[in-house]
């Protein structure tokens, strides 16, 4: 599989293939984890996965709007989405930084909300201090928060509007210092309250650079 990924991006080098960026001039880099169903079959690593069926777990990720693939890292269904996404980011950023010059913007779901990831993208920055920054965009993983707690915190922080009869909605953002290895970071979420009148209020939050 390797040398198969390698293959591919020494071909979209050598094409100079076009890598549109977003409206704000950066370019996606999105990677998920996507579950197949391989029910009925007896292949190694098939296990139970996040859906409730019994497949892999394999783990990709796509540059620019176009959407080519730089890395499909297959992986046994039970696998935790965050277990060794670190190393895979190095590896994709690597190869993004092989076919843009253009400043990118990693994008990840809530299942992969970890410190780790947030280093691995600073540990890149300074590896790299020539190149375009990389920003990121990680869905916050809420787990055992308070929507109640996030409420009553709108109320006095958040900027209200009302979208239509019966909905509120409040947008604030929360800065927080997190330490991990002896290193600080400093982290900024972006967070949407919204509140129905026939409902309890739901929140929706992403960690960004």
């Amino acid at each position: 599989m390797a040398l198969i990924i390698e293959a591919s991006i020494a071909f979209l080098q050598r094409i100079a293939t076009p890598i549109t960026p977003l409206a704000n001039g950066l370019v996606a880099l999105d990677a998920d984890v996507t579950p197949l169903n391989n029910a009925k079959t007896k292949k190694e690593g098939v296990s139970r996965t996040d859906k409730g069926d019994d497949g892999f777990a394999p783990m990709a990720a796509y540059l620019g709007q176009e959407g080519y693939c730089l890395e499909w890292e297959l992986r046994a269904g039970s696998q935790h989405c965050q277990k060794d996404t670190p190393a895979l980011l190095e590896r994709v950023l690597a190869r993004a930084r092989r076919l843009t010059a253009l400043p990118l913007l990693l994008r990840l779901d809530s299942g992969n909300d970890a410190l780790d990831n947030i280093a691995t993208v600073i540990a890149h920055h300074e590896a790299h201090p020539e190149a375009a920054p990389v920003h990121y965009l990680i869905q916050w993983n809420q787990r055992q928060e308070s929507p109640m707690q996030w409420m009553i915190y709108a109320e006095e922080y958040g900027d209200w509007s009302t979208p239509y009869l019966g909905k509120r909605v409040a947008l604030f953002e929360v800065r927080d210092t997190r330490f991990l290895d002896g290193y600080e970071y400093l982290l900024r979420t972006l967070c949407a309250v919204s509140c129905a009148s026939s409902s309890a209020p739901s929140t929706s939050m992403v960690s960004t650079s």
